[in-house]
């Protein structure tokens, strides 16, 4: 398992939400977090401080998230 992090503004949020529910995550509420998000072979969590961890082996996402300019 990999873990990664990268620091994304709390005001896109809603926009990083919309790209994880278009790609099929189910969404966990989670402490200190706007929400955890799973999906195949990762798990998202987007801290209310801007921290958003990626854990598990699923790249696409991270190259999903690259090509909207979040990471």
């Amino acid at each position: 398992m990999n873990n990664i992090s990268y620091h994304i503004n709390p005001l896109k949020e809603r926009a990083v939400h919309e790209i994880l529910e278009k790609g099929g995550f189910r969404f966990f509420d989670s402490p200190y977090a706007f929400w955890r998000a799973a999906g195949d072979n990762v798990t998202l969590t987007f801290f209310t401080k801007g921290t958003l961890l990626i854990q598990g082996n699923n790249p696409e996402i991270v190259k999903r998230l690259m090509e909207k300019g979040f990471i």
